[in-house]
């Protein structure tokens, strides 16, 4: 065995709380370690079932315990994480953790570990609860709407997508929904209330992010003539000034209840998403199924299902020797979204403003792809 490759299992931390466990196996294995979860391929009734459960955990301070069944009967008890009241500022909740865990196959000819599937896993975990926001925020909110209104008439931005999407319309699946995955709080992200006064607190992304999410529903509605399109929206962190917005700029996007989103994702939905601490997108694919989304926005594809790996093992990403390895690893994809994307038109979303990142460092910003096999 070639002394450049991993002995054995080990996990990477990736900030914010999220892990990725790579899982040495034989070439073509496909066992698969259920240390998080009994989950191979989600499904919706199993997502359904688990928000039922931390909404029950929220309210039952007695439930100890949850049961996670996967798509084939198995059904596995674990314990809830503690709701520690010491851990910070923050209130902590019971929500749905998703993970993406890769198993790595071994190729003894090669220095690449290979990752044909990934496995998505669920559990409960234990996350900060945001302090509320009351719908009165709107009030003082609204000239920094306006302005953020004009700004995205006459942006780069949505000149992009509509051209992209006039271009590709003749040729791209049939879309039936948009759904947006934590977007975060439109408008009040950016802002802070001081002394009574609304202040810029940074730039502005969650608003703009909305805007182009309902600006991709109104160009498909013209060049795809489908007026029937609908517009989902999932983000634990909303506030009632949140909804209020979205109300206001918004009206006919609907915002559904984690994990009720994924639940509505099939092949004719476009997802898009920025900047979350786990692949959503791979979720996404997850719940589309075999024929995947008919779209979707988020950082570019750019890696195939293949890793170099060199040292016999992988510490903290902290580490800087390590760190090229690392961050090759946090890029893997699974062989499903590659293929996916294979078949996919693609746009490179611009970075100038940052909306959907590219603006700083090497921040590789966000891509736009669509399925190009017909209705």
């Amino acid at each position: 065995m070639s002394s450049n490759v991993p002995d054995s299992s080990f996990t990477l931390s990736v900030p914010p709380g999220c892990k990725l466990t790579f899982n040495k196996a034989e070439p073509g294995s496909e066992s698969f370690d259920f240390t998080l979860s009994t989950s191979q391929f989600l499904h919706a009734n199993q997502l359904l079932d688990l928000g039922r459960q931390c909404d029950a955990a929220n309210n039952d301070d007695t439930m100890k315990e949850y049961t996670i069944v996967a798509l084939h009967g198995q059904a596995r008890t674990f314990t809830l994480p503690s709701l520690d009241p010491s851990a910070g500022k923050y209130r902590l909740v019971y929500r749905i953790a998703y993970r993406n865990v890769f198993q790595l196959c071994l190729d003894l000819n090669s220095k690449y570990l290979q990752g044909p599937k990934i496995r998505s896993a669920i559990c409960i975990a234990a996350e900060r609860q945001m302090p509320d926001e009351p719908p009165t925020l709107l009030e003082k909110l609204e000239p920094f709407l306006v302005t953020w209104d004009q700004q995205w008439r006459v942006s780069q931005l949505k000149k992009t997508i509509t051209e992209f999407l006039e271009e590709n319309a003749a040729g791209m699946r049939r879309v039936d929904k948009v759904i947006g995955i934590g977007l975060g709080r439109p408008g009040t992200h950016s802002l802070e209330l001081k002394n009574g006064i609304l202040t810029r607190d940074g730039d502005e992304h969650s608003y703009f992010q909305h805007l182009a999410m309902n600006h991709i529903v109104e160009t498909l509605r013209r060049v795809q003539d489908n007026a029937a399109i609908k517009t989902y929206v999932q983000e634990p962190a909303y506030s009632l000034a949140s909804k209020a917005i979205l109300h206001r700029s918004f009206p006919d996007i609907v915002t559904l209840d984690d994990p009720k989103a994924f639940c509505e994702i099939d092949r004719h939905t476009i997802v898009v998403q920025c900047h979350m601490p786990f692949d959503a997108a791979e979720i996404a694919l997850a719940m589309a199924g075999d024929d995947g989304l008919a779209g979707l926005i988020c950082a570019p594809i750019a890696e195939n299902h293949q890793a170099t790996v060199a040292g016999t093992q992988i510490s903290d990403h902290k580490d800087r020797s390590n760190r090229d390895i690392w961050y090759q690893l946090q890029r893997l994809c699974s062989t499903r979204k590659w293929q996916w994307k294979e078949q996919c038109a693609v746009q490179q979303l611009p970075g100038e403003d940052g909306w959907f990142g590219g603006k700083v460092g090497d921040d590789p910003g966000s891509a736009f792809y669509v399925r190009m096999d017909g209705p």
